[in-house]
């Protein structure tokens, strides 16, 4: 029998669509396959908060130190106020930006809103269209530099005008007889941002080798296109012109947004997941590149400007890093990083040893940032707690003499808490060196039942509150309690360790239960999924380990806690050639009770293992289950 044209067209539709979409068991979602990572994230995810500032989305190189945020108040905004050119968030928001204008202005005061239309945003791009003015704007990047696209071809106004201006109007700008922009931005602290900027086009100016807090150009009357390209620095003008010839040496827009994409792509392809629905891939993805935000590397081809002494330093080789909230990293950023790029994480950790040099081995920054520890009276210095962590999972190669010195001082001084001089003596023990006698005192362990001290204090003697409690059913019991009120609760880094405390009893799958309840009604596919407004990076490496399925509950003891794996496989690369595969077979969302586990091959007997059991890669395979499990 023959099959007419129309109909066999539309029997190749189905077919096509049958091997585009593939549905899950759960009711009518969908999961896409053959998506790569970079294409499931979505930056707008956070970018909507009721009473409170959101999270930006951030166009952003994986620990670079360029960065940009959309112009808006938040993600409902009909207006942005211009075109963003640098943004610390650390700082405020943005720093930088220019305007396209339809015409001359010479008001001071001028603050432009404009209306927009097809914004698209993603980790490594930005574009937006210009309603008024009928211009379309493209802007892509790389580690110190970026590029704009303005393409004019819609617009019915002949002038082309650009406006540069700062958020704050601290910013001094100048342009020089070739037309060549130059700005200094001071940074929060000490130190300024230096930006050098060109176009393909010249840009005119009446008033040329002037300085002003605003700086207005002319492009060619009538041009179609303009693209503008800009290199920043800590260092001097010199080296953020430097910086753009070495990373973006022409004005081909589409060269620059392909390598940053490929460079994404590397990144976040360290994780390969199977199964799970085309949303949960991509929150899991998003909270990844959340994490790839911070810290951030300020070494300029073999140079740095270290705001701790304020000079510029040779890197001897080794990459420099800042802007890190120790208050909330240390929980699950640094372990993530310890984890999945532990080359990053020994580098990091080296440039905080650098700056305890700088101040003869006293103290360590609680918020390093490009311009000096600017943390508030709300940030705990957790240094301590990091270098434990790393140092407890093999990344030896540091000065652990120096962090010795900087934990004894920090004792001396009674800047600590029980979680640091915890911490204290296991640094003492790693570097070999005794605990003085007036420390000891100091470091001895409250010995109260209260399931309150959890939450009070750190987890670091969760084992020994379970002890003097009288048994695991009491623990157990206590704990119960206290999660009544802890539910009600906002959901932040600080709590989520407590969702996985069920484990250390009898009933794991009261953790499983929770933490699969907590994900799905706090991280979801919508401009309001990641309830965090100060720290992204910390936030999405505390998603990606929910969602992987085990949790570094206590920073400091190398040991990690089992909860419910999202996907039925993730393979994770270490770098090196080590890879470390989990399986959860039937894993998903009716299916998210943990039941017999292997690692590497062999029975695993408690919901915990160590670092050092996977720190040269290995496996582990969880069965799951409708039900809770016994064992």
């Amino acid at each position: 029998m023959l099959i007419s044209g129309k109909l066999f067209r539309s029997l190749l539709l189905f077919i096509a669509l049958f091997f585009i979409f593939s549905c899950t068991q759960e009711g009518t979602s969908f999961r896409r396959v053959a998506l790569a990572p970079i294409d499931c994230v979505d930056p707008l995810v956070g970018s909507l908060s009721l009473g409170q500032k959101p999270l930006p989305a951030i166009v952003q190189l994986p620990h670079a130190l360029l960065s940009i945020s959309p112009m808006k108040a938040d993600f409902r905004s009909n207006y942005i106020e211009g075109l963003p050119l640098v943004s610390f968030s650390s700082m405020g928001g943005t720093q930088l930006y220019f305007c396209p204008l339809l015409s001359d202005s010479t008001q001071t005061d001028y603050t432009p809103h404009y209306t927009y239309d097809y914004e698209a945003i993603t980790p490594y791009s930005y574009q937006v269209f210009l309603d008024k003015e009928q211009v379309h704007c493209s802007f892509s990047l790389q580690e110190r530099s970026g590029i704009y696209l303005l393409d004019f071809k819609e617009s019915v106004a002949q002038e082309r005008l650009l406006q540069f201006r700062s958020s704050e109007s601290e910013a001094i700008f100048r342009v020089d007889s070739l037309n060549k922009v130059y700005a200094t931005f001071p940074l929060k602290g000490r130190g300024n941002l230096f930006l050098y900027l060109e176009a393909n086009l010249p840009l005119e100016t009446s008033v040329p080798q002037s300085e002003t807090r605003q700086l207005l150009l002319k492009a060619p009357t009538g041009c179609e296109e303009l693209v503008v390209r800009y290199g920043i620095s800590l260092i001097d003008h010199e080296q953020a012109q430097k910086n753009l010839e070495r990373e973006i040496p022409s004005y081909e827009y589409n060269v620059v947004s392909k390598a940053a994409r490929n460079v994404w792509s590397t990144s976040l392809g360290r994780i390969k997941l199977e199964g799970g629905t085309f949303e949960e891939q991509s929150i899991f993805y998003t909270a990844l590149y959340r994490s790839l935000t911070a810290p951030v590397c300020i070494s300029e081809y073999g140079r740095y400007y270290s705001a701790i002494d304020d000079s510029v330093h040779s890197d001897e080789g080794v990459p420099f890093y800042t802007n890190d909230r120790t208050s909330e990293s240390f929980r699950s950023l640094h372990p993530l990083k310890t984890l999945l790029f532990p080359e990053i994480e020994q580098q990091i950790l080296n440039s905080y040893i650098r700056m305890a040099h700088k101040v003869n081995n006293k103290e360590l920054p609680a918020y390093p940032s490009f311009g000096g520890d600017i943390a508030t009276a709300l940030d705990r210095n957790r240094m301590l707690e990091i270098f434990t962590d790393a140092y407890s999972k093999g990344l030896t190669d540091i000065d652990i003499q120096t962090i010795y010195q900087v934990a004894d001082s920090y004792i001396d001084r009674d800047l600590s808490d029980a979680y640091d001089r915890w911490c204290y003596g296991k640094i003492a023990a790693f570097s070999g060196r005794p605990i003085k006698e007036n420390q000891k005192k100091k470091m001895e362990v409250v010995s109260s039942p209260s399931i309150s001290l959890i939450y009070q204090l750190e987890p670091y003697n969760i084992r020994e509150i379970i002890d003097r409690s009288g048994s695991v059913e009491t623990f157990e019991t206590l704990l119960d309690q206290r999660m009544s009120s802890v539910l009600l609760e906002p959901l932040t880094v600080h709590n989520i360790y407590g969702y996985y405390l069920y484990s250390f009893t009898d009933n794991p799958a009261k953790s499983q239960k929770i933490i699969r309840h907590i994900l799905k009604k706090n991280c979801r596919l919508d401009p309001a999924g990641f309830p965090t407004t100060v720290d992204g990076a910390s936030w999405g490496a505390s998603v990606v380990f929910c969602m992987l399925g085990f949790y570094p509950v206590t920073p400091g003891s190398s040991e990690y806690t089992i909860g419910s794996p999202i996907f039925t496989k993730a393979t994770l690369d270490q770098g090196g050639g080590r890879y470390f595969v989990l399986e959860a077979e039937r894993a998903s969302e009716r299916e998210k009770y943990v039941g017999a586990v292997l690692l590497n091959e062999q029975p695993l007997k408690q919901l915990h293992f160590s670092h050092k059991s996977i720190a040269q890669g290995g496996s582990l395979k969880m069965k799951m289950y409708a039900k809770p499990y016994k064992n």
